[in-house]
């Protein structure tokens, strides 16, 4: 009797000690990992760029700048191994041991992921992140108002500089107001959008044997907006590539001494062998004639630069000057301000 109590005692006492021991050998191991699979095809897949139409037209007045403290765009390149590469650095890199029975890899374009769920919770914060900045939605929008010379003094080096909508309405209030062209595109993507008309014109003619087979063009009388905008790391500002071309008056006229002609060139070896008295023919005879080649000219703005725009907020891109046409005295004309919004897309 005296035993059992003695027994029953003792293990009373020895029972909590029992009890930390067992709860600090759970503490001590390491959590479960769990293998998940993740899909970043949306990542490292680019939305496609549309480049605009060359609208490139006769003599332009034209501005190939690059702006002080522009930071010229990089194509993204991001390929599943370097995002694996990313993560591996970024998200807790103690926790990225073979000997831990962790590990991410790349398989068949999927990233193959061993983990315990609170790095799996920051892994897919970060993936969901990346994606949202990589297919964010840009609004582009465009200004050019013709201004007389005296109306440009407030401007002037102020290309890069960013302006207040009221500034813009006032500008837009004194000068004439050319065009406004605006469109949305994707984060890194490049496109474009054209207002106007397309006139065609025959430009020339390939010889093809014995026939000649016309070469048509199409000249653009309107506005053509190309940029691609990259958005900031903080997503309060954006880089962009910026080729705008406006053509107004535009005219298709005929070359001057450029009609062609087809010819028979065998017709007088013919002509003698089927009438030997026949008069021996001097020149070739002439077939058929042809439309003349024609040419397309147009008085052309041009930009092609690359600037940094904070969002929702007017910048000055450049000054176009006056058009200047070959042979002619520079004319006191009107030139252009060229402004630029970037604004996220609701």
């Amino acid at each position: 009797m005296k035993s059992a109590l003695l027994s029953a005692a003792l293990f009373a006492a020895l029972q909590p000690a029992a009890f930390r021991l067992r709860a600090e050998d759970e503490e001590k191991k390491p959590p479960p990992v769990v293998l998940r699979i993740y899909d970043v095809a949306d990542i490292v897949t680019l939305a496609p760029d549309f480049p605009g139409p060359s609208a490139d037209v006769g003599p332009a007045s034209a501005a190939n700048v690059n702006l002080p403290n522009a930071v010229q765009p990089v194509q993204a390149n991001a390929t599943v191994q370097s995002i694996a590469d990313m993560i591996r650095n970024r998200i807790r890199p103690d926790t990225w041991d073979p000997n831990q029975g962790t590990c991410i890899e790349e398989r068949a374009g999927m990233l193959v992921v061993l983990q315990t769920h609170g790095i799996h919770a920051l892994v897919s914060e970060l993936l969901a992140k990346i994606a949202q900045d990589q297919h964010r939605q840009l609004c582009v929008q465009a200004l050019m108002v013709d201004m007389e010379q005296d109306g440009l003094l407030p401007f002037l080096g102020k290309c890069g500089k960013d302006f207040t909508e009221e500034d813009i309405r006032a500008t837009v209030k004194k000068g004439k107001l050319r065009g406004a062209p605006q469109l949305s595109v994707l984060n890194t993507q490049r496109t474009h959008v054209f207002s106007g008309r397309k006139a065609a014109y025959l430009a020339d003619y390939d010889i093809s044997g014995d026939a000649p087979d016309p070469v048509v063009c199409e000249a653009l009388e309107g506005t053509v907006l190309d940029v691609r905008p990259t958005l900031s790391l903080d997503a309060t500002s954006a880089t962009i590539e910026v080729r705008l071309t406006s053509n107004e008056n535009l005219s298709v006229d005929q070359c001057e001494g450029m009609e062609l002609r087809a010819v028979d060139l065998h017709a007088k070896e013919r002509s003698s062998k089927e009438d030997p008295k026949a008069e021996k023919m001097e020149e070739p005879a002439t077939l058929q004639s042809f439309c003349p080649i024609q040419k397309a000219t147009a008085d052309s703005r041009r930009l092609r630069t690359s600037l940094e725009c904070k969002l929702g907020r007017w910048t000055l891109a450049a000054i176009l000057p006056p058009i200047q046409k070959p042979g002619e005295k520079l004319a006191p004309g009107k030139s252009s301000l060229v402004f630029l919004l970037v604004d996220k897309a609701e």
